[in-house]
């Protein structure tokens, strides 16, 4: 059986950054760093559940360097490489998220999310 007719699909999405300063900032230098997310989505109704229900895991993972601390700015060049952790190899669940579809106008969603990823 196919996991999608079944109700659970799986998305990846991976992002690679090369980047730097070449006047002013702190230092004139490049960092090279990527993150991967992840979402383990299931279908509530294909899955026998409830009509209308989803749920949905966000997963990311954040390695290599990033130019924030090249740059010297008050807010950081690239935010997303600034989370889950600033510096440094990590991988965390960073969302559970349940979705309700209660009419065609109304949907209950409730969860943790960050605000980099919230639809």
């Amino acid at each position: 059986m196919v996991l999608s007719k079944g109700g659970v699909t799986f998305d990846l999405s991976s992002t690679q950054y090369f980047q730097g300063v070449t006047t002013g900032g702190l230092e004139q230098a490049f960092a090279y760093g990527g993150r991967n997310d992840y979402f383990l989505n299931f279908d509530g109704e294909k899955l026998g559940l409830c009509k209308g229900s989803f749920v949905t895991l966000h997963g990311e993972t954040r390695y290599g360097e990033s130019a924030n601390n090249l740059a010297g700015t008050l807010l950081a060049p690239n935010l997303l490489l600034s989370v889950p952790l600033p510096n440094g190899a990590i991988t965390a669940l960073t969302g559970v998220t349940f979705t309700q579809v209660v009419t065609d106008e109304l949907q209950i969603y409730a969860g943790k999310f960050t605000s980099t990823s919230a639809a």
